[in-house]
């Protein structure tokens, strides 16, 4: 996502603003002095734009309270240029949570507008906005208008039935209840190509700048849900006797620093699981723990000094996907593979990601 800066922090979800918003800022300022704005125009313009952030940000918590309902956490919530992003540790499996959780933030903008028309009308103020020489301009006396419209197309726009946008998750959700997430997913994809290509082409022949950015970015999002989900399918249906090292360094609590560094100079291990005088495991040795080794291997003299006593044992039969959160939960970066009991291999951080890797590779995801 590139730089961010946190801006506040709302229902225990961080809300941050992405670098983007200072080139959006430099834009007003390029746009307000081309056509020689008054300073009225210019307050109105910027509190339009101000208002319209909060809406898009409360869009975002119609998801993120919804997620957060189902037991689903929000890391935080990215406000750009383009719009708002609540990113949510997880998608629920189940169909309706995920329906749920995708339709409440256009649902969001439906009552903002709804709010607004009420407004309107309660004082007497026009339902269309001012029109000048066919222009629609930001005026104390479209203000409310604008807003109105403007959250009305949000909502319609983020129903589009293609991802990223809103209305690509709801035609999955209800595909999931008959052709299984997967299947789901994958005709949702199919469509939003579809639509990608067809914003392109219509925008291609008429000139519409905007549609042909969106096009293709539309087309590439849509590929990558797709394989997002197959990659979590994959891990789901793949157990860790099929991707465990069963070969690995055993590192010794009281082993020496020149000792260690002599052994991983012969291996291509990252992380390496600690053992005590009676061969038992009694921590772990990270990469990060082992650069700190290599950068410094004057500043310690044993193993013990310096490697974590957090570790893992887990069953063979366990899925990649469960124990690959397991471990970032609990901030592991390797765990001990056993069977009856027996230490019979070792899955690490890097295990994991060559396997990600091999899978995209041979054209699996």
């Amino acid at each position: 996502m590139g730089k961010t800066w946190r801006i506040a922090t709302i229902f225990g979800i961080p809300i941050h603003l992405h670098w983007t918003l200072g080139l959006f800022v430099l834009f007003f300022i390029w746009f307000a002095k081309q056509e020689a704005l008054s300073t009225e125009n210019i307050a109105l313009l910027f509190g339009f734009v101000i208002a319209l952030f909060c809406c898009i940000l409360l869009h975002e918590f119609g998801h993120s309270l919804t997620a957060k309902r189902f037991g689903v956490k929000t890391r935080d919530i990215i406000l750009s240029p383009i719009g708002g992003l609540a990113r949510l540790e997880s998608i629920p499996n189940d169909p309706w949570k995920e329906f749920k959780i995708a339709i409440n933030g256009p649902l969001v903008n439906l009552l903002i507008a709804i709010i607004l028309v009420v407004f309107i009308l309660l004082f007497g103020y026009p339902i269309l906005p001012d029109i000048n020489n066919g222009v629609v301009s930001i005026g104390s006396s479209n203000f409310l208008q604008m807003l109105m419209y403007t959250n009305i197309g949000v909502f319609m726009f983020n129903l589009i039935p293609a991802f990223p946008m809103d209305g690509g998750r709801i035609l999955r959700s209800l595909l999931s209840l008959k052709l299984g997430r997967v299947s789901a997913t994958k005709w949702a994809s199919i469509l939003g190509k579809l639509l990608a290509i067809c914003f392109t082409l219509y925008a291609v022949f008429h000139g519409h700048l905007l549609l042909i950015i969106i096009g293709p970015f539309i087309y590439f999002l849509a590929g990558q849900e797709y394989r997002q989900v197959l990659l979590s399918d994959k891990m789901k249906t793949t157990i860790l006797s099929e991707i465990m090292v069963t070969k690995f360094t055993k590192v010794y609590n009281d082993e020496p620093i020149n000792s260690l560094l002599e052994s991983v100079e012969l291996t291509d291990e990252k992380n390496f699981l600690v053992y005590d005088h009676e061969d038992q495991i009694c921590g772990s040795l990270p990469e990060l723990f082992l650069e700190e080794i290599k950068n410094n291997p004057s500043s310690y003299t044993s193993v013990n000094e310096i490697s974590s006593p957090n570790f893992l044992y887990v069953e063979s039969k366990q899925s990649v996907d469960k124990v690959f959160q397991i471990m970032k939960e609990k901030g592991l970066a390797i765990v001990a593979v056993v069977e009856k009991e027996i230490v019979v291999g070792v899955v690490d951080r890097t295990t994991i990601s060559r396997f990600i890797f091999e899978n995209t590779k041979r054209g699996i995801l």
